[in-house]
């Protein structure tokens, strides 16, 4: 059995009970794992004292406690609340409050003091362990010299989850590189520095699952009745952060050009995950939202467990993203619901859909006007809708947690 160890950053837990891009996937291999029981994992991660009683058998965790992480998260809650107070009472784009994080948050960035504890700790920690590979899962890609230079650089692996561009300090340390995606390895390897040989593609999982379950008429009732809409409505969903690079004003400017009434625009999602605080962008889109005599409906944060409820009231999903995302597993969850999906020419988003489940539009200068003329393809032909939906299912099975172990097992094999 191989022993593999995985850093993970100094943000999230392992398992992931706060959520977390990288730490979700790495949750994902470790469940996995646990089946197929291929590997001997060791995770490394941030500390979190809900996590006291995990047990896994085919996985080891190695858990850091960096100070400053437990007094920042403390501070963060304690701004919350005060947050909630400010914003009943005064009416700014941004309170000085959530400036005050922003500053406090880029400062403790800046110096780096939570990476530099982090590190040392991990160093020690595993110093004296034996692993066939050590996979650093994102952040910095040199922020863990230390561990790096103890180890033989041919058991070294960089796994690679956001757009980044290879340099060639990285090759003193890897000896290969994972991405999330053919656009990532592209991306990464553009300049010519990194050799394309040496970067492997392993497209991430979602919980098929999960997104795939179907609720009750009952409770799809709740869910008109809490948001205000009918049965009978055709509801357009968007899934994200309520940010500028993910189009959410272009995507309402295109909905606003339909007539239909019956027609619904279901915004999910906030600008910082949990945090209840609305930055300037999202007071922005809230008024466009209180604007519209309800037509388009904002339901805030709700969590990840709980999304699938709301595909299954969705007739067509739309991501209008502006910016060049790694993989958006949104849209696969989409997908694993039978939704048709509209998305902008994206990044690796392009990876994730063909013409049998959705549309691809251009995200150039007549972008509101490519998502309006896809939107009204779908309403005014919902026997295609439901036929793009059906096809959309067996697409997402590509993305499976299994799928996913098999192919990150697969690289290792090969790497032997």
């Amino acid at each position: 059995m191989k022993k593999i160890c995985l850093i993970t950053p100094n943000s999230f837990p392992v398992p992931a009970i706060k959520g977390g891009a990288v730490e979700t996937i790495v949750n994902y291999l470790i469940d996995e794992n646990e089946k197929e029981g291929k590997i001997n994992f060791t995770v490394v991660s941030i500390y979190d004292k809900k996590l006291s009683n995990i047990k896994y058998k085919n996985t080891q965790f190695v858990y850091i406690k960096v100070p400053l992480n437990i007094f920042f998260e403390k501070l963060k809650i304690k701004f919350n609340e005060i947050l909630k107070k400010v914003n009943s009472k005064i009416n700014k784009k941004i309170s000085f409050i959530y400036i005050f994080r922003l500053i406090i948050s880029f400062i403790i960035r800046i110096l780096r003091v939570n990476e530099i504890i982090y590190e040392y700790k991990i160093y020690n920690r595993i110093k004296n362990k034996e692993f066939d590979y050590i996979v650093i899962e994102g952040g910095n890609p040199l922020g863990y010299k230390k561990c790096l230079k103890h180890f033989k650089k041919e058991k070294c692996l960089l796994h690679i989850h956001g757009k980044m561009e290879g340099l060639k300090i990285y090759d003193s340390f890897y000896s290969n590189y994972i991405a999330v995606s053919n656009f990532i390895k592209n991306k990464f390897t553009d300049n010519g520095i990194i050799s394309k040989d040496k970067v492997f593609v392993v497209q991430n999982c979602i919980d098929i699952d999960r997104f795939s379950q179907v609720i009750n008429e009952h409770d799809k009732k709740e869910i008109y009745k809490q948001y205000n809409l009918k049965k009978e409505d055709f509801i357009i969903m968007y899934c994200g952060r309520i940010v500028p690079e993910k189009g959410v004003k272009e995507l309402i400017s295109a909905f606003n050009l339909i007539s239909n009434n019956d027609v619904k625009l279901l915004l999910v999602g906030s600008s910082n995950f949990n945090i209840d605080v609305l930055n300037g962008y999202e007071q922005e889109v809230q008024k466009l939202v209180e604007d519209s005599n309800g037509k388009i409906v904002a339901t805030g944060f709700i969590h990840n467990k709980d999304i699938y409820k709301f595909y299954n009231i969705a007739n067509v999903f739309v991501l209008p993203t502006l910016c060049e995302e790694a993989s958006p597993l949104v849209i696969v969850e989409a997908l694993a619901a039978g939704k048709p999906v509209i998305i902008t020419s994206s990044g690796g988003a392009l990876e994730l859909i063909d013409e049998n489940v959705g549309f691809i539009v251009d995200k150039d200068k007549n972008l509101v006007n490519n998502i309006f003329e896809k939107l009204k393809y779908f309403i005014n032909n919902n026997e295609n809708c439901i036929i793009m939906g059906n096809n959309a299912k067996k697409r997402a099975m590509k993305y499976s947690i299994e799928n996913t172990y098999n192919k990150f097992f697969s690289v290792i094999e090969r790497l032997n």
